[in-house]
């Protein structure tokens, strides 16, 4: 896959995933951003990373957290994501999930961030 049709596929996970919280929440894009992957020793391995994001902008109470995490978590296996790794802690509970050809989706709730599309760096 290349960055661009990494791109267009994040956007299309991320638009499917908002579409998914019921009720409905409201956001914005973030900044989409690529970086050239290195090893350690800022040698060049020929990959790059893609992110891409979306800022959810409404207010999500800590009692209703545990509720968006699992409404997407039930989006993402419905769209072939597998590898969960859930983190319950109270004030920043984070969901991770991994589709079969590596890409990552992460959620974090409960300060100003983004569910995020990176590409892993091969």
């Amino acid at each position: 896959m290349d960055m661009q049709q990494a791109g267009q596929r994040a956007e299309e996970i991320l638009d499917g995933t908002m579409e998914a919280i019921q009720p409905p929440v409201k956001w914005v894009r973030g900044v989409a951003m690529e970086s050239a992957c290195s090893t350690g020793l800022n040698e060049p391995t020929g990959t790059t990373t893609v992110m891409r994001g979306r800022n959810i902008l409404t207010v999500v109470s800590a009692h209703r957290r545990g509720e968006l995490l699992a409404m997407v978590q039930r989006y993402l296996e419905s769209q072939g994501f597998g590898d969960f790794d859930i983190d319950h802690d109270e004030k920043m509970p984070e969901l991770r999930a991994t589709a079969a050809d590596g890409l990552t989706v992460i959620l974090g709730v409960g300060q100003r961030r983004s569910i995020r599309w990176p590409s892993p760096c091969l």
